[in-house]
């Protein structure tokens, strides 16, 4: 997206505006628009940076809140329309979303349930100028993190940021840690993950031997192997990482 393209869209004429502070802030905020990415220095270790994804109708809106989150610390990317952010957020996977929730074509709501589709699941901040209880409500039970009435107070969407960005984290922990169980479970052979996953069942030793029809010396060697591989000294704890698995893999698929 050029600065050009956002100027036109946003109708900002860059003509006379540098004196006065509001269209100071608007040219900035067209500028920072244009080349967010380019200004936001890589993190350590070559991990990818949070990024706070800025929806809104309003240029002034828009500008006042990109810079106090700027202020605060955080990396921020804003967007004038629904239609621009789809196109750039589809691949974010750090970060969180701050979205009018009154955008036009199509609004807030449709625009996280899109996402949803395309498997981003960046945690979302409503907001609204209207005080609509009904909407406030259907975000809430989208699974929004918080719905703040405009004119919306600078600590409250602060608050609602780290919270959004803290939920996002303790999610990509929880992926990395069932993708660590999968890695290890990938390391079984066939018949020690029969014989696990069974004991994880609550199976005796004879009983997972006649199931399987070995000897129940087979099932001590094959359950000794596989809890050695899945890093696992006991059967509760072996229950454990398979319901882990369970409910990690169910997440990813919803």
């Amino acid at each position: 997206m050029t600065l050009e393209s956002l100027c036109t869209e946003e109708r900002l004429s860059l003509t006379g505006t540098w004196s006065d502070p509001v269209g100071k802030a608007l040219v900035m905020t067209s500028l920072g628009e244009a080349g967010a990415r380019g200004a936001t220095s890589p993190p350590p270790g070559g991990a990818e940076a949070a990024t706070v994804f800025l929806v809104h109708r309003d240029p002034s809106w828009r500008g006042t809140a990109a810079a106090r989150l700027r202020e605060a610390g955080h990396a921020v990317q804003v967007f004038a329309s629904s239609l621009a952010f789809l196109e750039a957020a589809r691949a974010a996977g750090v970060g969180c979303m701050v979205i009018d929730a009154q955008l036009p074509d199509p609004n807030g709501l449709k625009v996280k349930a899109l996402l949803r589709e395309s498997g981003c699941e960046l945690p979302v901040v409503f907001t609204s100028g209207d005080g609509d209880v009904r909407l406030a409500v259907e975000a809430m039970k989208a699974g929004a993190v918080d719905f703040l009435p405009e004119p919306v107070d600078e600590e409250a969407l602060l608050a609602a940021v780290e919270h959004a960005l803290a939920r996002n984290a303790a999610a990509r922990a929880a992926r990395a840690q069932v993708e660590a169980l999968a890695a290890r479970l990938a390391t079984l052979s066939l018949r020690q993950r029969e014989v696990c996953e069974r004991v994880a069942r609550g199976m005796l030793n004879k009983q997972i031997a006649a199931d399987l029809a070995i000897s129940a010396s087979a099932v001590r060697l094959y359950r000794a192997e596989g809890m050695e591989k899945l890093e696992v000294a006991s059967a509760a704890e072996l229950a454990s990482l398979f319901t882990r698995l369970d409910r990690g893999t169910a997440a990813g698929g919803g």
